[in-house]
């Protein structure tokens, strides 16, 4: 599948929602909003930390962004698995 980037923008804003409200409503289905959230570390994974993240989409200077993709950036499910590393080319992570 692929997403440009202001597709991606979009997903990132919309998974955002407004922040300042609570409780927080993610829009479609649960499948849908792990996809959105697998393709987004997909185009940012290999960022050293969310700011770079963020300016990898054109979005650095968005404090919402870079706290959203912090938080999934921290969360072990969204980490690549080995196989999904050699599939996209990650570097050999040294043990």
């Amino acid at each position: 599948m692929k997403i440009s980037k202001s597709q991606l923008r979009e997903i990132i804003k919309e998974e955002l929602g407004d922040m300042q409200t609570e409780p927080r409503h993610e829009g479609g289905t649960p499948e849908e909003r792990l996809l959105n959230k697998l393709l987004i570390m997909s185009k940012v994974g290999s960022a050293p930390d969310a700011v770079s993240a963020a300016e990898m989409l054109g979005l650095g200077d968005d404090e919402e962004v870079v706290e959203y993709l912090a938080q999934m950036m921290n969360n072990p499910m969204y980490e690549p698995t080995d196989l999904g590393r050699r599939l996209v080319g990650y570097p050999e992570e040294e043990v």
